[in-house]
């Protein structure tokens, strides 16, 4: 029995999945757990998903919050243990509506004094597993079971409810009117009422007592301790000893299938007085609306056609020709409590309240979920742009020790050729547009024209790693590194491209780069460029999307169409643009072609690849709508709404909406 005592609860993880155990209110009596499942399991995916689309905290991701009762004469009798948040998909696990956790251990039948809280817990993952429960998904907000009533477990022991007539069968075969009507006959009516259907010869028992209990009211128990009471609906004739009839929604609630064995005995119970329910879906406010009903006139008539009532059970509304589940939250005076009287003439009234459906939309909480969402929005929105500075600022910092660097070199290897002096005048196209003059003498470096170029305002303030150098005029040669200046290049326009290396945005690769002795390029990466380098080439500094490598890009396209024109093909003119080679300049010849081919006939085009459109329009504004629903928290109407207002622009809607609950 110590190993069962419920003093020490903790935060430390434990078997079962238990990752937190603390006291309610320093009551011991009373236990708040977090249980993880496996990775692997569908259980814990859908609560990282639930958590993800509401916004939580990560650190509660994947956990199911559970809530373990201990009785007073606990551990002679077993606790109980609640579902607590989220909700689980209805009959997906043995849990009630209510969130009670049903199974075999935690019933009368099946505890042992001596088991041990970890024992229990283990038991209750593994029935949520293999059962496959289901968390609901059903709204963006994570929605808690109700609380149950304290201590629930009073509310219906056994020993609350005095047995009546002396009647008590154990091991009876339940079954359905479908399956009883091959040997029965037609027992449909049953199917419209909550009773049961006992066999006639235990009504011949009940009558022997000089004293009966009336009305005959009967506890119908399952083996995983679920209850439920009714009154019977008739005595059958032919129907086997041992065996009852119960009607299917009965049957479902109570978990339990065709010929499994319950317990029947009959109760005295009080009258009942006061009622309250909980819808199981919001389609009922809905049914009730069109139909022109008062919700608590409906509650009324509708459960005064009942026998009896069971707290933590579910009893069936009918609205036209749908039914409506409700769940009996709370009874009055007991737990457990009849609707029908001895005497029939007379007329009693009782008081009905209702709980909201789990998933109607709370505006309060919905609220709260998008004041959390925007300051999340916003924070992140600040983290991003603080990441965005610093990324820049050592991206500068790399982009100007190469341009340093490169500068360097190629004042080196220019040496006293600065373009001061010099009958050769050698005009420089910056890429800016502008033009630079440089006078240098014969068989000077084209390096020389490079260091003139890289030490312009041009250069100092896009920074280039490199530039190539081309002449204008045909055949447009590209300067080479072991070219030299003669009189031929006397007063000819040299072309200045800035050359820009592929990388990417590593920061990790960028803080090498910055730390290195960064080598510098003049002209192209391939070996016809002009490289003022005496070791291997430098490694390609990472850089953010800029207008120099989009602008080299679009030379290299150009450059690909003029190879193409010249009869290269496609792929060999992509190659030798990318490796900075010029295509020859193009000869025109004039050619007498017949306008018209004969039959009409068409040079043969090639055909274009067939595109497959994988992803329909529907599926992506779907798609679109729930994201926007997850973000920030909206219906669906409203969320597609908002996506027809910004012309279905995902981001434009998002922070439209995030605009407008900042102004309210």
């Amino acid at each position: 029995a110590a190993a069962a005592t419920p003093s020490s609860p903790s935060s430390c993880a434990a078997p079962g999945g238990v990752v937190q155990c603390e006291p309610v209110e320093d009551s011991l009596l009373e236990w708040d757990v977090a249980m993880s499942f496996p990775e692997s399991s569908d259980l814990h995916r859908g609560l990282v998903e639930l958590a993800t689309s509401a916004g939580e905290a990560t650190a509660a991701a994947g956990r199911l919050l559970l809530r373990a009762r201990f009785p007073a004469d606990f551990p002679a009798t077993p606790p109980e243990v609640w579902v607590r948040r989220p909700r689980l998909v209805h009959r997906t696990a043995p849990v009630s509506f209510g969130g009670r956790l049903c199974c075999h251990l935690l019933s009368s039948a099946g505890w042992e004094p001596a088991t041990p809280m970890t024992t229990v817990f283990q038991e209750v993952q593994r029935a949520l597993l293999e059962t496959g429960a289901e968390v609901d998904m059903a709204v963006p907000i994570i929605r808690s079971y109700l609380t149950p009533k304290l201590p629930p477990l009073e509310r219906l022991r056994t020993d609350v409810y005095d047995t009546a007539n002396s009647f008590t069968r154990k091991g009876i075969k339940v079954m359905s009117p479908e399956t009883a009507l091959p040997f029965l006959g037609d027992l449909e009516r049953i199917q419209s009422t909550d009773k049961i259907a006992l066999p006639i010869e235990y009504l011949e028992d009940i009558c022997r007592r000089r004293a009966l209990d009336t009305p005959a009211m009967f506890e119908v128990k399952t083996r995983l301790g679920r209850k439920r009471h009714c009154a019977v609906f008739d005595w059958v004739d032919g129907l086997p000893m041992e065996h009852a009839i119960l009607p299917r929604w009965v049957m479902d609630d109570l978990c339990i299938e065709e010929w499994e064995q319950v317990q029947v005995r009959g109760v005295k119970l009080e009258l009942v007085s006061f009622v309250k329910v909980q819808p199981h879906s919001a389609d009922f406010y809905s049914a009730a609306s069109a139909a022109g009903m008062d919700i608590k006139e409906l509650l009324t008539q509708s459960l005064s056609c009942l026998s009896g009532l069971t707290e933590d059970t579910c009893v069936p509304i009918r609205i036209g020709d749908a039914t409506y589940n409700m769940q009996v939250v709370e009874l009055r005076p007991q737990g457990a409590v009849r609707i029908i009287d001895s005497d029939v003439e007379e007329h009693f009234e009782f008081q009905v309240d209702f709980e909201p459906a789990p998933d109607l939309h709370d505006e309060a909480a919905l609220k709260a979920r998008q004041d959390r969402l925007l300051a999340d929005y916003r924070a992140q929105q600040e983290r991003q742009e603080s990441l965005r500075k610093a990324h820049e600022e050592r991206r500068n910092d790399a982009l100007r020790k190469r341009y340093a660097a490169a500068l360097g070199r190629a004042k080196e290897a220019a040496g006293a050729d600065d373009g001061a002096e010099g009958p050769i005048e050698v005009p420089l196209q910056l890429p800016d547009g502008s033009q630079i003059t440089g006078k240098f003498r014969e068989g000077a470096s084209v390096a020389a024209l490079a260091a003139m170029a890289l030490a312009t305002p041009w250069a100092e303030a896009s920074l280039p790693l490199g530039v190539q150098l081309r002449e204008r005029a045909p055949p447009r040669r590209l300067l080479t590194e072991g070219m030299l200046l003669d009189k031929a290049m006397h007063r000819s326009v040299v072309i200045v491209q800035q050359q820009v290396l592929d990388g990417g945005e590593d920061d990790e690769l960028l803080q090498e780069v910055v730390g290195q002795d960064a080598a510098s390029i003049v002209g192209a990466s391939d070996a016809g460029a002009v490289r003022i380098s005496e070791g291997p080439p430098p490694q390609p500094i990472p850089l953010m999307r800029n207008v120099s490598k989009l602008q080299r890009r679009t030379l290299e396209a150009f450059e690909a169409q003029a190879f193409m024109r010249a009869g290269v093909e496609p792929e060999e003119a992509d190659r030798r643009a990318r490796n900075g080679e010029v295509a020859p300049p193009p000869c025109f010849v004039r050619q007498n072609l017949p306008k018209n081919r004969p039959g009409g006939a068409t040079r043969d085009q090639p055909r274009r690849p067939h595109l497959h459109r994988t992803v329909s329009q529907e599926q992506r504004r779907e798609s679109q709508v729930e994201e926007v629903m997850n973000i920030v928290g909206l219906t669906r109407a409203e969320a597609e709404a908002a996506l027809c207002e910004h012309d279905w622009q995902t981001e434009r809607a998002i922070n439209a909406l995030f605009d407008s609950f900042q102004n309210d």
